[in-house]
């Protein structure tokens, strides 16, 4: 997600040691993403073993 993040260049989630939210910029590219004619799938999968180096 990083990297998605630094290709749009902005932050899309909060991240706390305790939770990761949507940032209200994170909320509209989702918004926009669902909004395309042809979405597809969006997954976002969580290891908590390694969330901390890489989300």
């Amino acid at each position: 997600m990083k990297a998605v993040e630094r290709q749009v260049g902005v932050a899309l989630f909060d991240r706390t040691s305790r939770k990761v939210a949507l940032t209200p910029v994170g909320r509209n590219y989702v918004s926009a993403a669902c909004a395309t004619p042809d979405p597809g799938t969006l997954r976002v999968g969580y290891f908590g073993s390694a969330g901390g180096r890489f989300l």
